[in-house]
């Protein structure tokens, strides 16, 4: 009864899996999916009564090399981590865990948002954009003439 690294990978990699197979679900019950590229930027995704707020981790990354979009319903965080590794081959690396190069992350918003209004702000690496809800007009009393 022996253990090797390949078994707790395939027992990491099922863990994994599971604990995704519950995540989307999660959010999906508040109108979120969200659509992983590698898991960069890690992100948080919260709201309030009047906002929703996705928070993204972009370490070391320059504010010009994030750009950030919405369409059809998706917001898009996307850009370019520059790297900084000795290529030289006068170093010898033994772990490489960073990640260098560009990033692309979408994640769908739900339509309760007001896409007109989003804002942005981005400080010591932490991308914070909020989203205004559109403000429901069917508990408001209205009305109607008859014509």
């Amino acid at each position: 009864m022996g253990s090797s690294p390949e078994k707790g990978r395939k027992k990491t990699t099922k863990i994994e899996s599971e604990i995704d197979e519950i995540d989307e679900p999660f959010f999906s019950v508040f109108g979120f999916e969200s659509n992983k590229e590698e898991g960069f930027p890690v992100i948080d995704l919260f709201e309030n009564s009047d906002n929703i707020f996705i928070e993204a981790e972009l370490p070391g990354i320059d504010r010009e090399r994030v750009r950030i979009s919405i369409a059809e319903g998706e917001l898009v965080i996307e850009g370019e981590k520059a790297g900084d590794r000795e290529e030289s081959g006068k170093v010898n690396y033994i772990c490489i865990e960073r990640r260098f190069g560009k990033f692309c992350r979408t994640v769908d918003i739900p339509k309760a948002a007001d896409t007109s209004k989003v804002r942005a702000r981005y400080k010591e690496g932490i991308l914070l954009i909020t989203i205004p809800k559109v403000q429901e007009q069917r508990k408001k009393k209205r009305k109607i003439e008859i014509e």
